[in-house]
């Protein structure tokens, strides 16, 4: 004879306290918010701090960090007391493969996103790629309008640097003997010759230039 021994719980309702446990269910759904908000925080921080770090390491290695640094901290537009020949020519691609990422990012503020274009604007004059230096140079703003229509007129684009070059003032120096090279240029000497003579004839141009002596010298005059 087969015996069979069962043993069952007694069957009791599960009660649950709603007004207990949805304080508590949102009170972890909170919790797990701001968690991730702290993680995105400090994911985006240590992007922002690679960024600038970038720079200045790119700076560092073409032996201007720092103009990098001031340009960085700049409050009003870029400081284009940079020149090109500054650079350390031994670095340049070094520098163009850790810049050249961020300039497919969104997510640099302008500032930063001037400098880097800045930057390689200059390494591709130095290497003498002038169509490449335009497409940055222009990227990083309105100030780089004289390195850019010098690189038109590296190009032998004489009609677009003149029309760049046209837009500075009468004070402005350089643009206008890059002007008068460009008409040179053009083989329209009288316009040329023109715009060299209202240089000398204005003296007061060259009072507040410190390479006034330079470019007297430049325009045959001791």
């Amino acid at each position: 004879m087969n015996v069979i021994l069962r043993f069952e719980l007694p069957q009791a309702p599960l009660i649950i306290n709603m007004e207990t446990i949805l304080p508590l269910i949102f009170l972890l759904f909170l919790l797990f918010f701001i968690e991730k908000g702290k993680f995105k925080a400090k994911k985006e921080a240590k992007k922002v701090a690679k960024v600038r770090s970038d720079i200045e390491y790119a700076g560092d290695v073409l032996g201007i960090g720092v103009l990098v640094f001031d340009l960085l901290n700049g409050e009003d537009g870029i400081d284009l007391s940079l020149n090109c020949h500054e650079l350390n020519d031994d670095n340049i691609d070094m520098a163009i493969k850790i810049l050249t990422p961020y300039t497919l990012s969104n997510d640099i503020t302008y500032r930063k996103a001037q400098v880097i274009h800045l930057l390689l604007g200059f390494c591709y004059i130095r290497k003498k790629d002038f169509r490449k230096a335009i497409t940055f140079l222009t990227k990083a703003g309105e100030s780089t309008a004289l390195r850019v229509s010098y690189c038109h007129s590296e190009l032998k684009e004489y009609e677009k640097a003149i029309t760049i070059l046209q837009g500075f003032p009468d004070e402005h120096i350089e643009s206008k003997i890059l002007l008068s090279v460009c008409f040179a240029n053009l083989k329209r000497y009288d316009l040329a010759i023109k715009i060299l003579e209202k240089i000398i004839r204005n003296r007061k141009l060259f009072e507040s230039n410190p390479n006034k002596l330079k470019i007297l010298q430049a325009l045959g005059e001791n």
